[in-house]
């Protein structure tokens, strides 16, 4: 995945460009030029084309927002960089809640900025469980 803005929730790096993915799990967070080392013959590169994208543990308890079905984020409460790093450490020993080498490749990617957009103008256009696309909206 590259080419987006994401948020990490990481408050090391919270913000970066890309991301690589292997076996489920993130092996690389950073920039495009640091993730496409990790591009090899059988790679599948998906192009976020700026789309945001944030953490997807959606399901779990305590979770800032949750997917409105067919293709909506429902905020939680408002949605701040507090709340989601507040999160991550809630969810540390679980693999979940945050995007950084190691956990599982869980993500949102939305058509917009949930720090700046009502809940109600965001649309999801994918989802993404422990590095496979499960939903996809056109």
């Amino acid at each position: 995945y590259r080419n987006g803005r994401i948020f990490t929730a990481n408050v090391e790096e919270p913000w970066v460009e890309a991301v690589a993915v292997a076996r489920g799990k993130f092996v690389c967070v950073g920039s495009n030029a640091e993730v496409q080392g990790f591009v090899g013959m059988q790679t599948v590169a998906r192009d976020l084309d700026g789309s945001f994208v944030l953490p997807g543990a959606v399901r779990a308890e305590g979770a800032p927002y949750h997917l409105e079905p067919p293709d909506r984020v429902l905020l939680v409460e408002p949605i701040s960089e507090e709340r989601f790093f507040a999160y991550a450490q809630e969810r540390n020993g679980d693999g979940t809640g945050s995007i950084e080498a190691g956990k599982w490749a869980d993500l949102i990617v939305l058509d917009g900025d949930p720090f700046t957009t009502a809940s109600a103008n965001l649309r999801v256009l994918a989802t993404v469980q422990r590095g496979r696309t499960v939903a996809a909206f056109e």
